[in-house]
């Protein structure tokens, strides 16, 4: 089989992975409150990486006007499934209180309701007994929740072997004094880490904790582009088997696979050979449609092992669609992926063009071409060819163009290497280019947020 077609990550022994519970306080699920869709993102990142966990809101929730829908349901998936959602905290009323505000007079009855429970719901102690880390959201950090830090702390003092991670979704201040309780917002908690959302000012929030910098861990939010376009569950299971979003150039080139040649797939390659010599990670995604004849396969076998004389690797560096579609020929989803080989349809061309950066372009047989038009307006950077006057039309002056025809990819490869080098040069000196590939990489990639900040969190340091 060409790829393989898992549905999500290889996983740990169950036994081994810690059991999570994602505590807030939240009333609701509103999408005007950012923490309550960083939480959510959270639970569908523990979802996907096979962990047991909860999110854990208050009793009285407040479901009306889609907010249990936007908590239950992954856009992406086609057969939504839900996340695990527990609506059982008890519920008391918040104050705000200033640095040298003394307590209000219901404040011990508040903790004592938080941590043991009320009419309105469970108490922290019985509700958090079943997880190994728990994970708050501001509870620890924001002055309308000082009822909630000192349960917390309670909890923490009858769970010392628990691990505590606590969010923090603001800009972190010192006081010079302060007065009890507000003391609770400027003193670290025992055995627990604190969660900071950059680097830069983590030691802000270690000096408003009086704790030292390795008591706070860095963890971005995510903003991850298949989520924040919905893309469909078929375009994130291509991306997820090739590894697209992990590129530092990423092509999609829609083209009809009996064309093959006209359309330019031998210049192509000679580029990203060209970046792969230069180890670049650049992967080109053939969207070949018209794939469904004997003759057909062959023009597939044939693009292969030109690929292979350019230094690329076939399903690796060069991925088609046709091959990942027929990957699914003996799976229960064949039907779905069936006509792929005639036709990958429109939303998936569109969605896989926004998940890439780089669009050369090195065709002759266009009058008005319909994906150039897309990846311009999708402001993807692009090559074109100086030899077809219409890319000088439709592209101006804007965008770079090389001799793609007249300098042929078999008698003089050479040519099409350093149009690799060059084009290479000029992406470094583009801001846009770095920001938005570093950004749809890494910065607030999922994948890499899960790998490098978060989960590494759910471990280091567990008593």
């Amino acid at each position: 089989m060409v790829f393989e077609v898992t549905g999500g990550m290889k996983l740990n022994k169950k036994n081994a992975k810690p059991k999570i519970a994602i505590l807030t306080s939240f009333i609701n699920f509103s999408p005007a409150y950012s923490p309550t869709g960083i939480a959510l993102d959270q639970a569908r990142m523990l979802h996907r990486a096979g962990y047991e966990y909860d999110l854990l809101a208050i009793k009285n929730f407040y479901k009306k006007d889609g907010y249990q829908e936007l908590a239950v349901l992954n856009p992406a998936w086609k057969d939504p499934e839900p996340l695990n959602v527990k609506y059982s905290l008890a519920q008391v009323e918040l104050h705000d209180y200033q640095p040298m505000d003394p307590p209000k007079p219901d404040f011990e009855k508040q903790v004592e309701e938080l941590y043991s429970g009320n009419a309105t719901g469970m108490g922290y102690a019985e509700a958090l007994e079943p997880y190994d880390v728990i994970i708050t959201h501001d509870l620890m950090f924001l002055s309308w929740h000082l009822s909630n830090n000192k349960a917390l702390r309670k909890c923490v003092e009858k769970y010392p072997k628990k691990r505590w991670l606590h969010w923090c979704h603001s800009g972190a201040g010192c006081v010079t004094s302060s007065a009890y309780p507000s003391t609770l917002r400027y003193q670290g908690c025992p055995n627990s880490q604190y969660v900071f959302l950059n680097m830069r000012q983590r030691q802000d929030l270690a000096n408003m904790m009086k704790i030292t910098p390795h008591d706070v861990s860095v963890c971005y939010n995510t903003k991850d582009i298949r989520d924040l376009f919905e893309f469909s569950e078929d375009t994130c299971s291509l991306i997820d088997a090739g590894g697209l979003l992990e590129h530092e150039i990423l092509q999609v080139y829609p083209f009809s696979t009996p064309r093959w040649e006209a359309k330019g797939i031998k210049q192509l390659m000679r580029i990203f050979g060209g970046w792969r010599k230069m180890n670049v990670n650049a992967k080109l995604v053939l969207i070949n449609a018209h794939c469904t004849q004997e003759v057909d396969e062959q023009n597939v076998k044939k693009m292969m092992e030109y690929a292979r004389t350019c230094g690329l690797t076939p399903d690796r560096d060069v991925i088609w669609t046709s091959r990942f579609a027929k990957a699914h020929e003996k799976m229960p989803n064949w039907d779905h992926f069936k006509p792929w080989l005639d036709s990958v349809p429109a939303k998936i061309v569109r969605e896989l063009t926004l998940a890439a950066n780089m669009f050369v372009f090195p065709s002759i047989s266009e009058c008005c071409s319909l994906i150039q038009a897309e990846a311009e307006v999708m402001g993807k950077f692009c090559v074109l060819n100086r030899d077809f006057p219409p890319m000088l039309e439709f592209g101006g002056d804007a965008v770079l163009h090389y001799e793609l025809t007249r300098n042929d990819p078999d008698t003089n490869p050479t040519y099409f290497e350093c149009v690799a080098r060059e084009v290479w040069a000029h992406l470094q000196r583009d801001p846009i280019f770095v920001t938005t590939t570093m950004a749809r990489t890494q910065t607030y990639n999922r994948d890499w947020i899960f790998m490098n900040q978060f989960e590494p969190m759910l471990y280091f340091g567990r008593l």
